[in-house]
């Protein structure tokens, strides 16, 4: 294929035929790409890139597709690429609607200057991910009915001793095995399943947040759980193989390639171990050492 016909076929990726009104420029405050918005921006950019099309001409095509936020952004770093900013800094601007470990890795591809290659393997990536988080979630959905079935019958039955056998004495049977019964029983069961839901979403949060820096002594115990373990362990390693190779083969030097690669894990376990891998960089250790 010609490159006038590559161009031709990217053109059409990244831009729409009925242009939309341009926005005004994007503030921090805007929200987060969603993985299926992430894996097209990266597929059309690297396509784009491939095809030879500058980069403002790509951010303008931007700008007329996707949702009114993703146009506020795009044109956004429209602005700032105009002004001489490049993309990883343009990306850093729009605040946190790009994933940070996005912004590390194009940071990274302009550096060793095969930004495209970057954004492509970008896109396979956040497609798996998406593609894994969607298996998990269709994984979740029986257990999660039959939870859910499971609460209506048991709600069902503490109803119905109410109404059947209003006083409970010694004769009657407790079919819940709760000594629930009727709408006050109802109301008490119901408080404690939500306060135990409760419970357990904000100890998540938590963890997920890093609140009162819970990694450092939650992790270790959580890493050698049978199977949540090996998920957090393979998507840590992953994230810093992904990182650290990029940042080398950029000609970045090991201090910053460690220092950017266990911050890309997004686990504070790992990320609090970044001033020790540093020391023994600097003292001339390899990295397998430093790690």
């Amino acid at each position: 294929m010609s490159n006038a016909a590559a161009r031709d076929r990217a053109e059409r990726q990244v831009a729409r035929q009925t242009p939309a009104p341009r926005p005004a420029p994007a503030s921090k405050s805007a929200g987060r790409m969603g993985l299926k918005q992430i894996e097209d921006f990266c597929h059309r950019m690297a396509v784009g890139f491939d095809a030879g099309i500058d980069l403002p001409r790509m951010l303008d095509a931007e700008a007329r597709l996707g949702s009114p936020r993703h146009r506020v952004v795009a044109q956004g770093m429209l602005t700032s690429i105009r002004s001489g900013a490049s993309l990883s800094q343009a990306m850093d601007q729009a605040g946190h609607y790009f994933p940070r470990l996005l912004r590390q890795m194009v940071s990274a591809g302009e550096t060793a200057g095969g930004l495209e290659r970057t954004l492509a393997h970008l896109a396979d990536y956040y497609r798996d991910l998406r593609l894994a988080r969607r298996d998990f979630l269709s994984r979740l959905s029986w257990p999660a009915a039959q939870l859910g079935l499971a609460l209506l019958v048991i709600s069902g039955t503490i109803l119905l001793q109410g109404w059947l056998m209003p006083s409970a004495d010694e004769y009657n049977y407790d079919a819940s095995g709760l000594g629930l019964r009727g709408a006050a029983g109802l109301v008490t069961f119901w408080f404690w399943v939500l306060t135990v839901i409760g419970l357990i979403a904000a100890l998540l949060i938590g963890l997920w947040k890093n609140a009162l820096n819970c990694h450092r002594w939650a992790m270790p115990m959580l890493l050698k759980l049978p199977v949540l373990g090996t998920v957090l362990v393979s998507t840590a390693m992953s994230r810093l193989a992904m990182v650290l190779a990029m940042m080398l083969n950029a000609g970045v030097d090991a201090g910053r390639a460690v220092k950017e690669a266990l911050k890309a894990t997004g686990n504070h376990y790992y990320i609090q171990g970044i001033p020790v891998s540093l020391a023994r960089v600097e003292q001339g250790k390899s990295l397998a050492e430093s790690l």
